[in-house]
Formats: C-alpha cells, sequence, structure tokens
C-alpha cells in the first residue's frame, strides 16, 4: 500500500536560472520561476515580482503563500466584507499566509529587491488547462 502511495509524489526541480514572464502590469511584471506542478490534487509554483512591482488579484481558489525571498506590503479584502474592509500587512521571508477563495488582494513589492513566493492551491488546476509542454500561461502573455 505505501509503495503505491509513494509512486504518486509529485517531485519538481527547480532551475533558479529559468524565469518565465507570465503577464505584465504597469508597475513590472510577474515571473514564474521553474518549472510548476499542475495536477488536480494540487497545483504550486514560485512567483517572483519586480522589487518596486505593484500587482492585484482577485482568487477564484484558496492559495497558500510562503514569502522565500524579499519584503512586500500585501492589502486585501473579502468578498464577505462586500470589498470594503480593506487590511493590510508586511510580509518578508519565512511569513506564510492563506489567501480565501473571493478575496482581492494588492502587493505593493519593497523597491530594495525582488519579491518571491512559493503559491500552493488545492484542489489544484484540471489537467486540461495545461497544454503539454507548457505552463498554460506562458504562451498567452509574452507582451
Amino acid at each position: 500500500m505505501f509503495q503505491d502511495i509513494a509512486r504518486e509524489i509529485a517531485k519538481v526541480k527547480i532551475d533558479p536560472q529559468a524565469r518565465m514572464k507570465i503577464m505584465r502590469t504597469p508597475h513590472g511584471n510577474l515571473y514564474v520561476r521553474g518549472e510548476m506542478i499542475r495536477i488536480p490534487r494540487c497545483s504550486a509554483l514560485l512567483e517572483d515580482f519586480a522589487p518596486g512591482a505593484h500587482f492585484a488579484w482577485t482568487f477564484s481558489f484558496d492559495e497558500f503563500h510562503y514569502i522565500l525571498a524579499g519584503k512586500a506590503e500585501v492589502t486585501y479584502s473579502l468578498i464577505n466584507d462586500l470589498y470594503n474592509k480593506k487590511t493590510t500587512m508586511t510580509v518578508e521571508p519565512g511569513d506564510a499566509y492563506l489567501i480565501p477563495c473571493g478575496a482581492h488582494v494588492e502587493w505593493k513589492v519593497d523597491p530594495s529587491g525582488p519579491l518571491q513566493k512559493l503559491c500552493v492551491w488545492m484542489p489544484g488546476s484540471p489537467a486540461r488547462e495545461m497544454p503539454p509542454g507548457t505552463t498554460g500561461f506562458v504562451d498567452d502573455y509574452e507582451g
């Protein structure tokens, strides 16, 4: 039984030099570093935000973030407050937080250096959304 479970572990070796731009923002680009785990049970990736970047996103799923490098001001609002209440926190290496489905989040990266974070969401994105050999994002946002 244990051997059957062990064969299901997804292992990814991340090349620290590999960066793929997935989105251009008015204040900098968002990059995915290395490969991404994208299976129906779990999706994970490393994101890099440039120093001084501003970026906002509304989440359609719960997502866990762990800060690996850099510092940022994170402002979020929740759907159950009708997005009327904004809360701001500062995140730096070693900090972790869970973003609930429906949250709107804005990051303002400190200009002293890039922000790198591990992002994990469960369940993962359906496999059909990822074309073979791609992340499912890069090809559409090379701009």
